[in-house]
């Protein structure tokens, strides 16, 4: 399955995207805020990728490249995971090469994922979260109107201090696309 923007092409991730991946998860956002930021070799990356690819084949997430029209190059990824058909819910999960921040691409990936979910998946319920300190990913959820649902105090680990954790959703009934 591709999707498609006027700037973007999603396709689905392979393993050949692995050094790819692994240079832009170099960032120091990626590394701080994302769990494929912090496979320190590419090794780990491999492995790391492998299994969320095992989780593909059942059903339970799908992971797609994000891939830019102009640049003719990989920069990002952008998942649905926590994949639910029978409580018809996904979380989406994103990264952007460091390169390409602040020109929407975010965005307009989340996006065609989030119409791809409720049009073709017919899923009913989109979650999104992140860390209380993520300014970047507040203000995408925000932009996406997604509805605030709640904090959840210190659930995640980020430089051995424990963060809150922000949860949005989208349900489909509220899904405006636009």
């Amino acid at each position: 399955m591709i999707l498609k923007t006027p700037r973007l092409i999603l396709r689905p991730l392979s393993m050949q995207d692995a050094l790819t991946l692994f240079k832009i998860s170099k960032d120091k956002n990626i590394q701080l805020y994302t769990k494929l930021g912090k496979q320190n070799s590419i090794k780990k990356l491999k492995n790391y990728l492998g299994n969320e690819l095992k989780l593909q084949k059942q059903n339970k997430a799908m992971h797609f490249t994000i891939i830019s029209e102009s640049a003719k190059q990989i920069i990002g990824l952008i998942s649905l995971k926590n994949l639910d058909q029978y409580n018809k819910r996904a979380s989406i999960k994103y990264l952007l090469d460091k390169k390409f921040r602040n020109k929407g691409y975010t965005k307009e990936a989340c996006k065609i994922i989030i119409k791809f979910a409720f049009n073709k998946l017919k899923l009913n319920r989109i979650e999104l979260n992140c860390a209380a300190t993520n300014i970047a990913s507040k203000k995408l959820i925000n932009n996406l109107d997604a509805k605030y649902e709640g904090t959840q105090r210190k659930r995640i680990k980020i430089k051995n201090e424990f963060i809150d954790r922000l949860q949005y959703s989208i349900l489909k009934k509220e899904y405006q696309p636009n």
